[in-house]
């Protein structure tokens, strides 16, 4: 397999307030990938793709003396051009909202939620809470409880590599 990757982001910080910064970031991954599966015989199970992700994303926080509040928006474009899986592209927009506070001793709170939607796999909504108890200096008890996907990717949903590998794309997101 020849793989080659290249990847690229800009981002910035700005503190507009005392209380409130803003971070925007934009990057773009592409990748080229040679799989041969039979090293000396390239007429049979060789997949060339050629893939490139852009991604923009803009947070937020808001601190305040009991606690922060984190609020952030990010969109994803996502296509491929392979010698076997064909032309495919997808979208996924985000967003989260959080609440961040240590105002009781001891304790360390955050609850939030994201929001999701690709354009094959519709809405989706991800809450999630962590709290963690300090102990002692050196001990500290952590529970955490959310939920999160896993988008198949192209290769998952449209392989046609014989007779190996074969993709499916009835593949729904776990």
């Amino acid at each position: 397999e020849l793989v080659k990757t290249a990847f690229a982001t800009i981002q910035s910080k700005h503190k507009l307030s005392e209380a409130l910064t803003l971070s925007p970031r934009i990057s773009n991954r592409y990748n080229e990938d040679d799989y041969r599966y039979f090293r000396h015989d390239l007429s049979k199970a060789r997949s060339q793709h050629y893939n490139n992700a852009f991604m923009a994303e803009l947070n937020a926080s808001y601190d305040q003396n009991y606690g922060s509040f984190g609020l952030g928006i990010e969109s994803r474009f996502e296509n491929i051009t392979s010698s076997n899986i064909g032309k495919h592209s997808r979208e996924n927009y985000g967003g989260y909202i959080e609440f961040k506070t240590e105002m009781i001793k001891n304790l360390y709170i955050n609850l939030g939620t994201y929001v999701n939607y690709n354009s094959d796999y519709s809405w989706q909504v991800f809450p999630g809470i962590d709290l963690g108890y300090d102990l002692h200096t050196n001990w500290k008890l952590i529970f955490n409880a959310g939920s999160s996907q896993r988008i198949p990717s192209f290769t998952d949903l449209y392989l046609n590599q014989r007779p190996a590998n074969i993709g499916n794309p009835q593949l729904q997101a776990e």
